[in-house]
Formats: C-alpha cells, sequence, structure tokens
C-alpha cells in the first residue's frame, strides 16, 4: 500500500492566494467608490436645503438677491453670501446646520460662470480642489438645483 498526500501542492495555494487578492482589492475599491456616493448623496440633500432656505430669503427680500459662494456663520448659525445688488454686502438666512466649511464641496448660490451646464440653477455644487471625492465626482463634475426643485448632475465646462 501506498501512502497518499492529503495536503495542497504550491501552486494550489497560490492560485488560491491570488483570487483572494483579487476579491479583496474588488472589494476595497467598491467600498471606497461607496463612501464617495454616499458622501455625494449628502452633499446633495445639503445644497437641497441651502435652496430652499434661499428660496424662503428671496420671498422675503425679492429686490435683494444672493450670489456667490455658501458660508456658514456658526455664531448666528446661518447662511452667508454676498448681496448682488449695488452697495454689496452680505446677507444671511437660516439653513440648518449644514456642514459646508467642512466639506468637500463649495455651494454657490447661481451658477458660476464656468459652469454652463449647471446653469439657470438656484445652488450649484462643485467639489473644492484636491479635494477627495472618487473619480465620478472629481474637477469636471457639478450638481445644481433645477427649475423644479430637483438635485441634477452637470459637468464643469473645459474639464
Amino acid at each position: 500500500m501506498t501512502a497518499k498526500n492529503k495536503g495542497f501542492t504550491l501552486v494550489e495555494v497560490l492560485v488560491a492566494i491570488i483570487i483572494v487578492m483579487i476579491l479583496a482589492t474588488y472589494s476595497v475599491l467598491k467600498y471606497t467608490e461607496t463612501i464617495y456616493e454616499g458622501e455625494n448623496k449628502k452633499a446633495k440633500a445639503q445644497m437641497e436645503v441651502i435652496a430652499g432656505a434661499y428660496k424662503t430669503y428671496l420671498m422675503e427680500y425679492p429686490e435683494e438677491p444672493l450670489s456667490g459662494q455658501v458660508t456658514y456663520d456658526a455664531t448666528n448659525k446661518k447662511c452667508m453670501a454676498s448681496k448682488a445688488a449695488e452697495g454689496g454686502g452680505t446677507a444671511s438666512f437660516y439653513c440648518g446646520k449644514p456642514d459646508i466649511d467642512g466639506s468637500k464641496y463649495i455651494f454657490t448660490l447661481g451658477a458660476p460662470a464656468e459652469t454652463p451646464s449647471c446653469g439657470a440653477s438656484l445652488v450649484t455644487m462643485t467639489s473644492r480642489e484636491g479635494a477627495k471625492v472618487g473619480e465620478n465626482y472629481g474637477s469636471g463634475y457639478c450638481a445644481y438645483i433645477d427649475r423644479f426643485g430637483g438635485a441634477k448632475d452637470g459637468v464643469v465646462s473645459g474639464s
């Protein structure tokens, strides 16, 4: 009688390790992209809150539209933006407690000149320079509130 080896060969073990490594790499990449998707959806929700708050502001002060980048004043717990009218200055409106300043995204009232595909919008969102936002939301990405109030995706021109 001969004794049979009941172990695995080196080739079988290497093939199994390679398969596990491929599956692990794919899983990590999908997980990372899912995190970016979630952050983007959260930022779009913040954009919708800002748009709703700005619409309320415009109902109260229709002669004083605002423009430019939105910042959050933690002391007064309000969003701030520049007045579009002559004389300038800034004005504030209540917008909940958004994570604007710590965000990976920049929120702008109206469509910035460099984002015509996000044109005719109330609020536009673009990613900050150098922010880790995933390949789908990089330098060419923008989102905006359309005329029906829904968040849409667009592309920054020249990207």
